[in-house]
């Protein structure tokens, strides 16, 4: 599964709409023109691979050329940040992402907990959410 915006969709869908069928890229629902644009902003991203995929070539691709990016770059997080955005940010016309703002660190371990599971780790999504509930309470 990979969480993008328009900016990749181009690399992806080189090969035409077939591409696209073959990545399941999909819409997500959107305002209507005209309409006041709330966005979800987060600190932080990343990127993963389904380990059983049945594109595990076109998937390394896709990680090679992440990491190339990140290490000919000043990394994640120092795209220019402006337009659109900013104006949202400073306006006030956006919220965090829902795993941004608990208390301690309860989206850090939400996240290796997830990270855990999705890598084949012993574990029941009971104890992902029991993991965070004791953070919550620290």
């Amino acid at each position: 599964m990979i969480f993008t915006g328009s900016m990749q969709a181009e690399g992806f869908l080189a090969d035409g709409e077939k591409r696209a069928d073959e990545f399941l890229f999909t819409t997500l629902p959107a305002n209507e023109r005209g309409e006041t644009t709330y966005w979800s902003m987060g600190e932080v991203g990343g990127i993963g691979m389904y380990a059983d995929t049945k594109y595990p070539e076109a998937c390394k691709t896709v990680l090679e050329e992440f990491w190339s990016y990140l290490s000919e770059s000043d990394g994640p997080g120092n795209e220019d940040f402006s337009g659109e955005a900013r104006e949202a940010y400073e306006s006030g016309r956006y919220f965090h992402l829902c795993n941004h703002g608990w208390y301690n660190e309860v989206e850090v371990v939400m996240e290796k907990k997830l990270q855990e599971y999705f890598a084949g780790g012993e574990m029941q999504i009971e104890d992902i959410t029991a993991a965070m509930q004791r953070e919550l309470e620290r």
